[in-house]
């Protein structure tokens, strides 16, 4: 009896061992199956991001193609019909959608407006119904690419690591949209016709759906560990030795964190415009951290999101570079760019550069001053009120043999006007008032033309409104209609 029971407890024993394992190994398989899935479904949502940013571009891009060569007709049929009567009603179709959605407000307030908290705080800016509709629907795509697909059903750690995944890398991804909507050298600028106001505006809102996402990648990571192994685990992966690679991974992504979150409150519409010239500079600093911290995060981690970073990092120094480059070969030759100040009743000043290469300008274009006597290291964009060409009086007598000789007897002048406010435009006025006759002289490098050219010539009608200061913008635009077509 003693060994037949031996021998039954020894095979109950071994079924036993052989179910258990069969179990660990299904429950291994199982969550081996769950992490494929959420990869797979990871990768879909990255690249559905890229899909949809490309989408709207093509779309865009067949619209201003449609739009172009309606011009181009209009053009050609006010050229030969005086009367130009075909194209004085618009279509009824696009004439509501433009009423309605393109150029509509939200509500009855006007777009483009600031929102007044109070007298002396402005937060944010009213998009158009457009815009809205397309942030909105944005931001809706980045909130259900982040909730589906996670195995809700799944223990709590299981969640949280599949959230911590996704929410990381759907952030990641949204940083390539965000720096090439951050530059002014944007060539989408010109193929989509966007102006640069608008895509600083979907910037900003980039940049909040970048930080959402961060933070909850951050917080997925807080809670998992804290949830694990207590508080105290949290504290030691921070601060025990800065070899350990995993220590390194969460430390520098966490830094990568605070400085993206730190952008997001300074960045606060009523902070920014109170100290522009420091926001500016600290911006970019915090920019410069947040990239590095995600760069080491990602290395070290081994990830291949680090690729999309790169591309972001990529397309911020060509950008850098150009405007560099650009500034060089403008302001660089024939004694430099010099600017005369002049002081003008109502709080305003005219500055007339002249500038060391001839440029062509178009209406409604503008163009970044730098003005090292007034502010240092900072740059201000204002419309240009008026250009002209006249003969340079330092240019050698005799006739042109080139094409530099060529350009050398043209001498381009701009002119700016600029009604003082805060910051760079109040010191500006305030140093030429002081200076004698109200005039003075100054240094100055001047970087463009930027803006998407609308012209008004394939009109037969033409009626310009402006108030103020925003007179400098028509003015070109009278004249290129007079010069050509009066």
């Amino acid at each position: 009896m003693p060994i037949m029971f031996s021998t039954r407890w020894t095979a109950s024993a071994a079924v036993g061992t052989t179910l258990l394992a069969q179990t660990v190994h299904g429950a291994v398989d199982s969550s081996r199956i769950m992490e494929s899935e959420a990869l797979a479904v990871n990768k879909l949502f990255h690249n559905l991001i890229l899909i949809i940013c490309g989408s709207v571009a093509l779309v865009l891009i067949c619209w201003r193609v449609l739009i172009a060569s309606v011009r181009y007709v209009r053009l050609l049929a006010c050229l030969t019909d005086d009367k130009q009567r075909y194209f004085s009603t618009p279509y009824k179709t696009y004439a509501s959608l433009k009423k309605h959605l393109l150029y509509a407000p939200i509500s009855r307030k006007r777009h483009n407006r600031e929102i007044q908290l109070s007298t002396a705080i402005n937060m944010g800016v009213l998009p158009t119904r457009f815009q809205l509709l397309f942030l909105a629907a944005y931001l809706a795509s980045n909130t259900a690419f982040c909730v589906i697909g996670i195995h809700w059903d799944q223990p709590y750690q299981t969640v949280v690591i599949e959230v911590r995944r996704r929410s990381g890398i759907l952030a990641v991804v949204n940083m390539v949209p965000l720096f090439v909507m951050a530059t002014r050298n944007n060539p989408l600028i010109y193929w989509l016709d966007i102006s640069f106001d608008t895509f600083n505006l979907l910037h900003r809102w980039f940049g909040r759906i970048v930080v959402l996402e961060t933070l909850l990648h951050s917080l997925a990571w807080l809670v998992s560990t804290a949830k694990l192994d207590g508080w105290a685990d949290v504290a030691n992966v921070l601060t025990t030795d800065p070899q350990v690679t995993w220590g390194l991974i969460v430390t520098w992504g966490l830094i990568s964190t605070v400085a993206l979150v730190a952008i997001s409150i300074q960045s606060v519409s009523f902070i920014r415009h109170a100290f522009y010239e420091t926001f500016k500079h600290i911006h970019i600093g915090l920019a410069i951290v947040s990239v590095i911290g995600l760069w080491y995060h990602l290395k070290l981690a081994n990830l291949p999101q680090i690729k999309l970073l790169i591309v972001a990092i990529v397309v911020w120094v060509i950008e850098r570079s150009m405007r560099i480059l650009r500034l060089v070969y403008r302001n660089i030759g024939s004694g430099g760019t010099k600017a005369l100040v002049e002081a003008l009743p109502g709080n305003a000043v005219r500055i007339t550069v002249a500038l060391a290469r001839p440029w062509t300008f178009a209406p409604g274009q503008h163009a970044y001053l730098y003005m090292p006597s007034i502010g240092l290291w900072t740059s201000h964009p204002f419309s240009v009120a008026w250009s002209q060409e006249a003969e340079n009086p330092h240019a050698g007598s005799g006739l042109a043999s080139n094409t530099q000789d060529v350009l050398a007897l043209r001498k381009t002048s701009i002119s700016f006007v600029i009604r003082a406010r805060t910051g760079f435009t109040n010191t500006l006025l305030r140093k030429t008032e002081v200076a004698p006759e109200g005039r003075m002289y100054t240094k100055c490098f001047v970087e463009g033309p930027y803006g998407e050219l609308n012209l008004m010539r394939s009109y037969g009608t033409a009626i310009l409104v402006a108030g103020g200061i925003g007179i400098t913008y028509q003015v070109p635009h009278v004249r290129d209609l007079v010069a050509g077509y009066a």
